[in-house]
């Protein structure tokens, strides 16, 4: 029995052991529905954060002001937004900051731009505007727009046309380094304060066309600026100091009938290298100008005027021209050379330019204003009246003719002042010969014998002035006298001793 009960409450603890948990069965469940509620729980978080989201999109949206919801739709389809003709009032033309600078840059979510880009006309900016190293995917036209505040698209990059045609910049307008990947385009733009392209690089062409720049005491600065093409600022106004300094443009750079306005600093285009035509014609300089170091293919500068200042220094060029009749330029370029502040290579230059064209009296006239601008500024090696003498004798070594007139010309003064009736015979024998058998006299060879040094033609030895003619034997001393001074710089002149 006692056996029986053992073995049977061992059963029953073995049962008891076998028998399955509750909670075991059921753990697997919880786990799955652990699983199922956090998947859903998840899931609604993120549709609650999606319907945020919309909602927030939908209210920036709905927050647009009807300038900016029309400019949307125009833009979607592809159209021109000229706010001009949607809103004749200019009050209900303003367009925010954050809303010009998120379209520009592609950022905004309520709207997918058409290919043409950004094309608004008419719209006004009271906020700054900073897109500053902005990408700028499209191509943008903010033609006729006003920008109250400052305006930075520094270092930004446009990969296509960017456009300001006619826009007023009432503040800092800095395009400092920015990029264009093809033309930029400013004509009749108004810039009221500071205005600044240094370093900027157009792919293609630079426009700027009437345009004002109104800052008189602040530079508009076009330094170290790059065009792939052209640059063009004709009838531009520039009533402050304007900056070129190494600015570099492949083509041609246009300034016809620009006026510079300011009396006091330089217009100043130090180093600028043009690889076409730089174009002046009727420009209008009212202070200094500095063309010093500058390089160009070819300078117009007919009709142009200078009222200050010229700095040509250093300046190259293949061709140049001062005035459309090709005459009328080589007087006028030789003015211009003079009236420039000195520098021996400004008449080097020109004078190579003169000798490459074939006009060799033009060539040696611009040498001879040199030496007389040397002479001015107490720049030559000569003294001043050594310096003088030859240039009224022969012209510096390029007109020896000069020197020949004036020896011609103090022989016939020997002529006329040693007629035969003041003369006398010099041996005392000669005078008791016979006249038939006395040697003849003949007043040229005897000018001309005085006049000659080294070169004796035996004839001052034979006759002489009379003793009562005292005038005439003194002059005779000046007579050789003369001659030892103006025949050797004839002949060092026409041999090219003296240049």
């Amino acid at each position: 029995m006692w056996r029986t009960k053992g073995s049977q409450s061992h059963r029953a603890q073995v049962g008891a052991t076998m028998k399955p948990n509750p909670l075991d069965v059921a753990a697997p469940t919880l786990c799955l529905f652990a699983t199922w509620f956090s998947a859903i729980c998840l899931a609604a978080f993120l549709t609650v954060i999606s319907g945020s989201a919309t909602a927030d999109t939908q209210t920036n949206v709905g927050e647009l002001n009807p300038a900016e919801q029309w400019v949307v739709t125009q833009l979607r389809a592809g159209e021109i937004a000229d706010l001009r003709k949607q809103f004749p009032e200019e009050g209900d033309r303003q367009l925010s900051a954050d809303f010009l600078e998120t379209l520009l840059m592609g950022s905004r979510p309520d709207v997918k731009l058409h290919r043409h880009g950004v094309r608004i006309r008419g719209a006004c900016i009271e906020e700054p505007i900073d897109l500053t190293n902005a990408q700028i995917p499209y191509e943008v036209s903010l033609e006729n727009c006003q920008f109250k505040s400052n305006v930075s698209f520094l270092r930004a990059s446009f990969t296509g046309l960017v456009a300001f045609d006619n826009s007023t910049f009432k503040a800092d307008a800095r395009f400092a380094s920015m990029k264009v990947g093809d033309i930029a385009v400013f004509n009749e733009a108004v810039f009221e304060g500071p205005v600044y392209f240094v370093s900027a690089h157009i792919a293609g062409d630079f426009e700027a066309d009437g345009s004002q720049f109104k800052n008189a005491k602040q530079v508009a600065g076009f330094n170290s600026i790059k065009v792939g093409h052209s640059a063009s600022f004709r009838n531009a106004v520039f009533e402050g100091p304007v900056d070129f300094v190494s600015a570099e443009i492949v083509s041609n750079f246009d300034a016809s009938a620009a006026q510079f306005k300011n009396t006091e600093k330089n217009a100043n285009f130090y180093g600028m290298k043009v690889g076409g035509a730089a174009v002046f014609t009727g420009a209008r300089f009212e202070g200094p100008v500095n063309l010093s170091f500058s390089n160009f293919a070819e300078l117009e500068l007919s009709y142009s005027a200078y009222h200050g200042a010229l700095y040509l220094q250093g300046m190259s060029y293949k061709e140049i021209s001062a005035a459309p009749e090709e005459s009328k330029s080589l007087e006028a370029l030789l003015k211009l050379a003079n009236r420039s502040v000195y520098s021996a290579d400004v008449y080097g230059n020109l004078e190579e330019f003169f000798l490459r064209h074939g006009h060799r009296g033009h060539a040696d006239r611009t040498f001879i204003e040199r030496k007389r601008r040397e002479r001015k500024e107490n720049l030559h090696d000569l003294p001043r009246f050594g310096s003088w003498l030859l240039d009224l004798l022969v012209g510096y070594g390029r007109h020896p003719w000069q020197a020949g007139w004036f020896c011609l010309a103090i022989i016939g003064i020997g002529c006329v002042l040693f007629p035969l009736e003041k003369m006398e015979l010099q041996d005392p024998e000669n005078r008791t010969k016979p006249e038939k058998d006395r040697p003849r006299y003949n007043r040229f060879w005897y000018s001309l014998g005085l006049f000659l040094p080294v070169v004796d033609l035996k004839t001052s030895d034979v006759w002489g002035p009379k003793k009562q003619y005292r005038f005439l034997r003194n002059y005779l001393r000046v007579h050789i006298l003369l001659g030892w001074i103006l025949f050797p710089i004839f002949l060092a002149a026409i041999t090219g001793l003296i240049r």
